[in-house]
């Protein structure tokens, strides 16, 4: 296990709401985040409304059915410049830094 350097041993946590319009039951999709705790997590995207717990000045990795860019995020969540990963269905989607509560929309 990796453990983020600026969470080890636990931290702030701040709240991150996905609401999206499709529910997936695929793996494929869904969000890969750091816990309070240091510790990786994953939600997958299988609701339309939903929070993660997701540690303060940590990141979220987005596997969305789109693309997810800064348009698509508000509260303390922002898009890392030049962080493209490109997912299994050829969607380009963004590391998404978290300093506080927020929310993704797609």
């Amino acid at each position: 296990m990796i453990l983020n350097p600026v969470v080890q041993g636990g931290g702030e946590t701040a709240t991150v709401t996905i609401k999206s319009h499709d529910t997936i039951s695929s793996p494929d999709y869904g969000l890969h985040y750091i816990t309070s705790d240091g510790t990786k997590g994953y939600a997958p995207l299988n609701s339309t409304e939903f929070t993660i717990s997701v540690a303060k000045n940590s990141f979220i990795l987005p596997l969305m059915i789109g693309d997810v860019r800064q348009d698509a995020l508000s509260g303390a969540l922002e898009v890392v410049a030049n962080s493209e990963v490109y997912t299994r269905s050829g969607h380009t989607t963004n590391l998404v830094y978290v300093s506080g509560d927020g929310v993704i929309t797609v």
